[in-house]
């Protein structure tokens, strides 16, 4: 029997998550059966799940994906213990990719259009000013709403900087 998307979408109808949740666990247990031998008998083991991640040198996003859908289904179908092996990998996995993240620096594009911190308090500080102007007591166009929030947005923004 092949293991499809949709095939996973059933199994996961019991889960108390959101569709588009459901959507994706379907999604990377799909992924995971189209790889693996072992779904081809049933569900494959914690033991030979870890052993294929970690053989195929598959990243750590997509680990830390599969670990999750894997946790979920075995908590849908009531098996909390074997849910319960996916935690240290699970964690590991979490670790590896904010350190990944951490390394990150900012592409050519987004170095080109940064805007600096004093650069928005600037603007803030002005479109503030402009906003204080306004007559109260005239109904406001849209742009002049929209301004009006948006100062609203930004002074709250800075305060808590």
């Amino acid at each position: 029997m092949v293991k499809d998307k949709t095939y996973f979408l059933k199994e996961l109808e019991k889960c108390e998550v959101s569709e588009n949740t459901r959507k994706t666990y379907a999604y990377n247990l799909a992924w995971m059966a189209k790889r693996m031998d072992e779904w081809e008998t049933g569900t494959p083991t914690c033991e030979q799940v870890i052993g294929y991640m970690t053989d195929n040198k598959v990243s750590p996003a997509r680990r830390m994906n599969s670990y999750t859908a894997m946790k979920v289904l075995h908590n849908c179908r009531g098996e909390k213990e074997c849910s319960e092996h996916y935690k240290v990998p699970l964690s590991d996995c979490k670790k590896c990719v904010d350190q990944e993240y951490c390394k990150q620096r900012k592409t050519v594009h987004q170095k080109k259009n940064w805007v600096d911190f004093s650069c928005i308090k600037k603007f803030a500080k002005k479109l503030r000013q402009d906003t204080y102007a306004l007559d109260k007591n005239r109904p406001w166009t849209k742009d002049e709403y929209a301004a009006l929030q948006l100062a609203f947005i930004l002074q709250v923004h800075m305060s808590s900087h």
